[in-house]
Formats: C-alpha cells, structure tokens, sequence
C-alpha cells in the first residue's frame, strides 16, 4: 500500500527472497477515482517486479501492488 501526491509519480520494488523468481506482478487504485495512471508495471529483473504509478488528480490516491514469486527450476 502506498500513497500519491497530485500530479507525482510513485514507484514500487517488489523483491523476491530465498532463491525465488519473479513470475508475475501488477497494481491495483485503492479508491475509484481514475486518477492513478501506471506508467509501468514490469518484471525489473528475475527477482524484482517494477510498478510506477502517476496521480493525475488533484488529491492523495492510494494503491496497493502485488507480485508472485516461486521457486523456478531449469
């Protein structure tokens, strides 16, 4: 969960451990306002997923991010 200032952009770096990938990731506004706009959301690197969020709006926004990770073999 995070929190956007009017007219900034946030990022997320979600971090997988013990070994783990990185197999999915996205975001989701907490409020239906419209006004966050993603300007990314990507894997960052086999154990890193990427969100970069832009409030459009002229108040706070708050989103929440979430990623997958598992255990990957060759």
């Amino acid at each position: 969960f995070a929190s956007v200032p009017p007219g900034k952009q946030e990022h997320f770096l979600g971090i997988c451990t013990g070994g783990k990938k990185i197999i999915s990731g996205g975001w989701r506004e907490t409020t239906s306002s419209g006004d966050l706009v993603s300007t990314g959301s990507y894997p960052s690197s086999d154990f890193a997923w990427m969100a970069r969020i832009k409030n459009t709006g002229t108040v706070s926004r708050s989103f929440s991010c979430y990623y997958i990770c598992a255990q990957v073999s060759p």
